[in-house]
């Protein structure tokens, strides 16, 4: 009985799902998904990588504001007067870049403790 009701449930959540997109893409909704890379931050999380999924056309600072609320102890070095660099594909980039599905975010802080 009991998977019957987890069958029913993901049947009717794949369905939802299926239905969001759907009205997303005839709504002329796109998303981009953009690889996020933390060089040398290990000891403020345990990830090296991570995907963020945004609404098209996606900036940069919209990627930087999702990644500060993620990630808040991230937000003053990527505030005002960042102390970090921020790379998209390998490139020194601004706040005000428009990212592309596909593209690699790369942030490296400007200076680390010893």
């Amino acid at each position: 009985m009991q998977a019957r009701r987890l069958f029913l449930r993901w049947l009717v959540l794949s369905g939802i799902g299926a239905g969001i997109l759907l009205f997303a893409s005839s709504a002329g909704f796109s998303l981009v998904k953009v690889k996020v890379v933390y060089n040398l931050m290990a000891r403020y999380f345990d990830t090296d990588e991570e995907y963020f999924v945004l609404q098209s056309p996606a900036l940069l600072s919209s990627l930087l504001t999702d990644v500060r609320q993620k990630h808040p102890v991230l937000s003053s070095m990527i505030g005002d007067h960042p102390t970090m660099l921020i790379l998209v594909n390998g490139v020194p980039s601004q706040p005000n870049v428009t990212l592309k599905d596909g593209d690699q975010v790369d942030f490296i802080p400007l200076f680390d403790g010893g």
